[in-house]
């Protein structure tokens, strides 16, 4: 699950991913933490495995968030890289009504045809001259 970020614009969300399986959310803020306060911070768990998963999200205000994304960029954690991001909420998604398979509705593409010659055979009750 993702988490739901905070619509104002004084806070930036941030994405860590990488993160190691024993990684607490103790060490995570540490890194954050000298740059100013975690308003925020979610390390969704696998529903398939029912463990925390590799990526966390956090909160800061936009100046901290800014700073500490310059000065954490290539820690190591647990001996293995962080990736660091500015992260961005997902795009609301529709599904495109003309490619679905049970749509009354199809899509398909149209081709002139190249010579009159082609334009009878594809009309052939139409009388061309």
């Amino acid at each position: 699950m993702v988490p739901e970020f905070a619509e104002s614009g004084s806070l930036m969300q941030i994405r860590i991913d990488r993160l190691p399986d024993a990684a607490t959310e103790q060490e995570i803020r540490a890194i954050f933490l000298p740059h100013g306060p975690v308003h925020f911070f979610s390390r969704p768990i696998n529903e398939m495995t029912h463990r925390q998963g590799p990526t966390a999200y956090l909160e800061m205000a936009t100046t901290d968030g800014a700073a500490a994304l310059k000065a954490v960029k290539g820690t190591r954690l647990g001996g293995q890289a962080l990736s660091i991001s500015e992260a961005t909420p997902l795009a609301p998604w529709a599904p495109d009504a003309t490619r679905l398979p049970h749509s009354p509705v199809r899509g398909r593409t149209v081709t002139a045809p190249s010579t009159l010659a082609d334009l009878k055979r594809s009309n052939p009750g139409d009388a061309l001259e």
